[in-house]
């Protein structure tokens, strides 16, 4: 999603005080269909508020959902992302969502492997 101009508010101060749109370009140098179109919203909705968003809302990864699987993650880092999607009773998908696109982790699977002391290094040595 785009952020909101942060010229919107000098642009419809311009058009409230009754200036054309190639005098405000002019005024705040600023892109002409920049103009028009915060203009134009703001003739058609009279107000400055962003316009109602489209599409199906969000059900699953809500806000809620991700402050709780943000401290699970923090109490065990650990945790495997399809038992928490169980748990959670939601897809993978919706899980794996939450972890990487909304917390910016990266998930992935600890490796295990043998810690060589002295003893094992030795033993390696002698076998090259």
């Amino acid at each position: 999603m785009v952020a909101p101009s942060p010229y919107r508010t000098a642009i419809i101060d311009c058009v409230k005080n009754g200036m054309t749109n190639s005098e405000i370009v002019k005024k705040l140098k600023v892109s002409r269909v920049l103009v028009f179109r915060t203009a134009q919203r703001y003739r058609r909705l009279g107000t400055s508020d962003d316009m109602q968003r489209m599409g199906r809302p969000v059900t699953v990864t809500t806000p809620e959902a991700v402050k709780a699987v943000r401290e699970k993650i923090r109490r065990n880092p650990a945790r495997s992302v399809r038992k928490m999607a169980k748990e959670y009773k939601m897809s993978r998908e919706s899980m794996r969502t939450i972890v990487k696109d909304k917390l910016k982790m990266i998930p992935y699977r600890m490796q295990k492997g043998a810690f060589l002391n002295q003893k094992n290094k030795t033993l390696r040595m002698e076998k090259t």
